[in-house]
């Protein structure tokens, strides 16, 4: 037996001495065989016992765990945990109930083996015996929290519920759930099998130590005479010295050849020089311990074989430049780096690290610069990752132009004057976190799909210009989040998509202190803002609130003092104002007020969002405007809102493809949206909205504030649309669509309309698909095209009533942040006309009159009705027009300012040959005026008679675009002919035309026959024959009816 194992075992008790005190060395070995037979049969009882109260399940729901299985109401915990996003109870501590039989059948047999053990090592190997009940709760609370403060930002509720760690002993309380958590037998069987280990060792203790003393004193009373002999040996043999001197130089040689070859590089380096690395693979942690350049010259890779560090610099001035840096240790107490700088003045750029700890770590290394590198951490759970950027009181540093991903944070710790410049970091927890750091500057930074985009605490003057925080949304999900933070101008920053744009919490924190945030966009949040009712002195100045779901959010009891949303005479943008601007000076005259009863509820109690777009949050928010008493108070007021949007210029994130997250709420309502789709359709398109297909879109529809040149959008499916008719598809495929000639102009000035790459969505529908069109001063331009095709949209878009994607100009005005400038260029006819039966024409043009801001007066309302050749009805009730006379009445209000742009949406589909006749004829002479006219239609009469260019569309897209001419094209494509009759006539006409050969049907307020292209004459003639007069018939093409 070796020395060792003879140590470890001890001594053998003497055979008299047993006999003697048998009693003395049976105790302990009884004691541990009980407390292994207790630990075994602990196995088979559970450990823990938890009881949920909710109010639900009023009798509670239980769950008990074993240690290598759960027991109880499991399936309906885990039914309550989705809702909150926490993974299934089963999902946790696999590994640990796999190996529980073997933990067990180990710790019994250790235990046992104590026995023969007469030794102090008998405690060492008894030892996780008496951890393991407190090891069980440690790993139990450990599960409890991951848990608990990793919810998945999708689930329905998660935004109602902050992170959590439920207590794994006693009474816990999660929103209106109670947990009470007890151990149970199983546990308390180990907690005794403990308390038996310790007593037994503390009787093996008394028995086998005197055994113990007595060999060490023995083996110490021989060490001399082993000396001698050994001094005697070596004088004996003179040869053994040299000997083993030269059995030691090749181990000395082996230790050296042993250094990597980057230290030896390093070490043969003078300093302040450059050390170029040859392309390979090097393995080991690389240490720079004198300054000097450390170049990669090719494609050269440090790895550290998952151990420590992979480069540690300790010597001042060093530059890291060009590697591959991988495979760092896993120790979070070590600070396993990439690249750990200990010293001043280090620069490490255009580095590549990946599965890395830390990525790069600057502990007291001031003025370091950390630039264009790439760090993407290891593939592990996001508590147990470490950060991407570390700065530990290292001062005036520079991080700029820095990729980091799937890390825990960048991190400044007590590090005054860093400066973060347009760098990217995603799927992380903070995307950038001060504490204790001042002085700091953030500027052009990209933070988008973090927990948390920026946490700026107990920190004080910081700058953050032009910084991206979009889609940040864990379980708490702010864009910004200030705490305690002392000192903040924030400006031109966007923040798009997060679940709360800016958090507040006692910030600033001393009384002469402010913050001033100003021109940034907050945007498709689900709050904007959410104050703590104690925060003050923050000023809100020209910021856009637009499309959040909450402006602005109060968590707490209180109200919020103190705070200006109008600093010196400017407000901010809300896209919810429902007030004016009489003066077209961009200020609102009344003020803004974030108010809502709907919001007040769910600030105070979370669980509300779970109605957002429902008819329970309509229903109350009606109510509350019905009945002004139950309207709650303002949280801010805005004096001076304004009424544009400000113009942010920041590239957006990539766009993700949407998808809408299902809620409790639509899975409540879809029955009722079967039922009720005019309804639920709008529905359906809000609770998209507040899920994830609105945040996806965020990023492109901030797009549409910036300048034409900065677009972008995720492409959508698109529905299915009527397509042209064959003719025309074939003439399509065959050749390119000719083009309007820019270079023969009706007029040389610039464009009075010029519109680029245009697109408008409909959810998955795109309705006009990246138009462009210029139209010159005096032009009359024909937008034709089937039902569908897009031309209704396209002049919505151009008037500024839908959103879009995509720049619109009207004279020298944008159509979104000049609205108002551009309308006043434009008159408008629509479709469907609405006017007060009960008004004259004067005084209906009277009223649109003073609405447009012009003249009023008799003698100009008297010329605007001879000018469209109303005159002698000026007395007339418009309830007394015919349908035509209320299409010049229209046209009438159109052009009481006199503007340059007419815009028609299909203006004669409702009038009689006549009645159209005598409108094209009136609008012919405005073009002949001076007049610019863009009218959509899909009769080929009109575009021949009024049009000089002819823009054809098909599904949004200009498929043609040229002179009238092109309709001749289509004419073999005409195969309808609609011939409106009265209702008692239709049936007649529609048997005659059957009788006569044709086919024929019925057609709302028309019969509609199908007929050869040369024979359309042909339905008119047969009618007359058979006695019934047809005042009117239209041509129609194929395409309308398919």
């Amino acid at each position: 037996m070796t020395a060792t194992m003879q140590n470890i075992l001890g001594p053998r008790v003497p055979t008299e001495e047993l006999r003697s005190n048998r009693m003395r060395y049976v105790l302990p070995s009884v004691l541990l065989v009980i407390a292994g037979a207790l630990v075994g049969v602990s196995f088979f009882f559970p450990y823990w016992k938890m009881k949920l109260i909710a109010p639900q399940y009023p009798k509670g729901l239980h769950v008990q765990a074993y240690l290598n299985r759960l027991e109880g109401d499991v399936h309906e915990i885990d039914g309550l945990n989705h809702y909150i996003g926490m993974r299934p109870l089963n999902d946790a501590a696999q590994l640990e109930r796999n190996n529980s039989a073997m933990l067990i059948v180990v710790l019994a047999a250790l235990l046992v083996a104590g026995i023969f053990i007469h030794s102090r090592w008998a405690g060492v190997i008894a030892l996780p015996a008496v951890l393991f009940p407190v090891g069980f709760l440690v790993d139990l609370q450990y599960w409890l929290a991951t848990f608990g403060t990793n919810l998945d930002p999708h689930a329905a509720l998660s935004s109602s519920i902050k992170p959590f760690v439920p207590p794994v002993l006693g009474v816990g309380t999660i929103g209106q759930f109670k947990t009470v958590a007890d151990p149970s037998t199983g546990l308390w069987l180990a907690t005794i099998a403990a308390l038996v280990v310790i007593t037994a060792l503390y009787f093996h203790r008394r028995a086998y130590k005197p055994l113990v003393d007595a060999q060490r004193a023995a083996r110490n009373a021989m060490s001399p005479m082993v000396t001698v002999a050994l001094v005697a040996v070596a004088l004996l043999a003179p040869g053994t010295a040299s000997a083993q001197e030269h059995s030691d130089k090749p181990r000395v040689e082996s230790a050296v050849t042993a250094v990597s070859p980057v230290a030896q590089l390093i070490r043969a380096a003078v300093e302040g020089g450059d050390v170029r690395v040859p392309a390979g693979t090097y393995r080991g942690t690389v240490l720079i311990d004198k300054p000097v350049r450390l170049i990669a010259d090719g494609d050269v890779t440090l790895d550290a074989g998952g151990e420590g560090d992979v480069v540690r610099i300790t010597a001042p001035d060093v530059t890291l430049r060009g590697f591959r840096i991988r495979n760092t240790g896993e120790s979070l107490d070590e600070q396993n780096a990439g690249v750990a700088v200990l010293a001043p003045r280090a620069t490490v750029e255009h580095n590549t690290l990946t599965d890395v700890l830390v990525g790069i770590l600057l502990n007291t290394a001031s003025d370091a610069t950390v630039r264009n590198n790439s760090v993407h951490g290891k593939n592990l759970y996001l508590p147990r990752r470490g950060d991407g950027i570390r700065l530990w009181n290292s001062n005036n540093c520079i991080v700029e132009d820095n990729k980091v991903e799937a890390v825990r944070d960048v991190v400044i710790w007590y590090s005054r004057g860093a400066q973060l410049r347009r760098n990217t970091v995603q799927d992380s927890r903070y995307g950038m976190h001060f504490m204790y750091a001042h002085d700091g500057v953030l500027e052009e930074n990209r933070l988008v799909d973090n927990s948390v985009g920026v946490f700026l605490m107990y920190s004080g003057n910081v700058v953050m210009r032009r910084n991206l925080l979009d889609h940040n949304r864990g379980p708490s999900g702010y864009g910004i989040g200030l705490k305690d933070m002392d000192g903040l101008i924030a400006e031109e920053n966007a923040l798009l998509a997060n679940r709360v744009g800016m958090y507040m919490d006692n910030s600033p924190s001393r009384i002469d202190v402010e913050h001033h945030i100003r021109r940034n966009v907050f945007a498709y949040n689900d709050i904007a803002l959410a104050f703590l009712p104690a925060v003050q002195r923050n000023h809100f100045s020209e910021n856009e609130f637009r499309e959040n779901i909450e402006q602005v959010a109060l968590w707490g009891t209180g109200e919020l003092k103190n705070n200006k949303f109008t600093v010196d005479g400017v407000g901010n943008y809300w896209s919810d104002y429902a007030g004016f601007d009489a003066a077209g000076d961009g200020v609102g005259d009344l003020p803004y007020h974030a108010t809502g009863l709907f919001e007040n509820l769910m600030d105070r109690e979370p669980k509300f969002r779970l109605f957002i777009y429902s008819p329970a949050q309509q229903a109350i928010e009606l109510a509350s405007k019905a009945f002004p008493i139950m309207q709650p108070a303002p949280k801010i007021t805005d004096t001076a809102p304004l009424t544009r949007p400000i113009a942010l210029h920041v590239q957006p994130a990539r766009a993700a493809a949407a998808w809408p997250m299902p809620t409790v709420s639509a899975g409540l309502l879809a029955v009722v949206a079967l039922v009720l789709r005019p309804w639920t359709g709008r529905w359906g398109r809000g609770a998209q909205g507040a899920g994830r297909g609105r945040v996806a879109r965020s990023s492109a529809r901030l797009a549409e504030t910036q300048v034409c040149e900065q677009r972008s959008e995720r492409p959508l499916g698109r529905a299915a649309v009527a397509t042209m008719d064959n003719e025309l598809t074939k003439h399509v495929q065959a050749s390119p669509a000719p083009r309007f000639d820019p270079s023969a102009p009706v007029s040389s000035a610039p464009p009075i309309l010029r519109i680029e790459k245009l697109t408008k969505r409909f959810g998955r529908n795109t309705a006009v698909d990246q138009l462009s069109l210029d139209v010159q001063p005096g032009a009359a331009v024909a937008l034709w095209g089937t039902n569908g095709a897009g031309k209704t949209t396209i002049i919505k878009c151009l008037l500024g009533l839908h959103s879009f994607r995509g720049c619109v100009r009207i004279g020298n005005f944008d159509v979104r942040r000049d609205g108002k400038a551009a309308r006043r260029l434009v008159g408008y006819v629509s479709q469907e006309l609405a006017f007060y039966d009960e008004l004259t024409t004067t005084d209906t043009l009277r009223f649109f009159a003073r609405l447009k801001g012009c003249d009023a007066s008799t003698a100009s309302v008297h010329a605007a009705l001879a000018r469209v050749g109303l005159i002698e009805h000026a007395a007339k009730r418009v309830g007394e027009l015919s349908g035509g006379m209320k299409q010049r009445l229209a046209l009438a209000v159109a052009l009481l300012a006199d503007p340059p742009l007419l815009l028609l949406d299909e203006p004669t589909s409702n009038l009689d040959a006549r009645a159209r006749r005598q409108f094209l004829e009136l609008l012919r002479g405005l073009k002949e005026s001076g007049k610019t006219v863009v009218y959509s239609t899909h009769r080929a009469e009109e575009v021949s008679f009024l049009a000089d260019r002819l823009v054809m569309l098909e599904r949004g897209r200009v498929v043609q675009d040229g002179p009238p001419a092109l309709l001749n094209q289509l004419a073999a494509a005409v195969t309808f002919v609609r011939i409106p009759l009265t209702e008692s006539l239709r049936e007649q006409a529609c048997g005659a035309l059957t009788r006569a050969g044709f086919d024929a049907s019925l057609n709302h307020t028309a019969v509609l026959v199908r007929v050869p292209s040369g024979r359309k004459a042909g339905p008119l003639a047969a009618l007359q024959a058979a006695g019934i007069a047809v005042e009117d018939f239209e041509l129609e093409s194929e395409e309308n009816h398919e």
